[in-house]
Parts: structure tokens; C-alpha cells; sequence
């Protein structure tokens, strides 16, 4: 279904997370992942280890997050409008997150 939404190649696992490339990579690639990836799936045992994450993630002043999250799955995403247009079609939520700005 993400790979209907926005595109889902290149993909790469590691630790239990599954980076890989949407359609918005070859217009705004994600200058920190430094291999053209600018996804990264996790799929979490609980909710509660899913919100534990997503604060892991909102704790970081360095890198933007656009994050989907439903369920027991958060998707980071480089980019607000592929972040957008994935919560929409996936029925999850968007949790914006601009470092500096609380």
C-alpha cells in the first residue's frame, strides 16, 4: 500500500527499520541520509514502544521529521508533502516536527 502511495524502492533494512526511496527523491533528496533514501519505516511491538520512538524522534534538534504514524508502524519522511500525501492515503496521522521549534 505505501508502495501505491508514494513510491517504495531501493529498500534497505537495518535494525529494525526499512529505509528505502519515494517518488519525491528524485526532486528533494534527503541531504541526511546520504544514500538517496529518504524514508524509513519502523514497525513497533506495541503502541506504547511507538510513542516511545516517536519522542526519541521529536527529541532530536538536528534533523526535520515528518512522521505518519497509525497503529504499531511510524514512517519518517525528508519530505512534508510526501509525509503528507502517505498520512492521507494510509489513514494515519502527520506529526511535524522542525528542529529549534517546540
Amino acid at each position: 500500500m505505501l508502495d501505491e502511495s508514494v513510491g517504495y524502492t531501493q529498500r534497505k533494512k537495518s535494525s529494525g527499520e526499512l529505509s528505502c526511496s519515494t517518488k519525491a527523491v528524485e526532486t528533494r533528496p534527503c541531504d541526511a541520509s546520504g544514500d538517496g533514501r529518504d524514508a524509513g519505516l519502523s514497525l513497533h511491538a506495541s503502541a506504547a514502544a511507538r510513542d516511545d520512538h516517536l519522542r526519541l524522534l521529536l527529541s532530536d534538534d538536528y534533523t526535520p521529521h515528518h512522521l505518519v504514524t497509525a497503529g504499531n508502524w511510524t514512517i519518517q519522511f525528508c519530505d512534508t508533502a510526501t509525509g503528507q500525501k502517505a498520512a492521507r492515503q494510509l489513514g494515519g496521522a502527520l506529526v511535524e516536527h522542525t528542529p529549534g521549534k517546540r
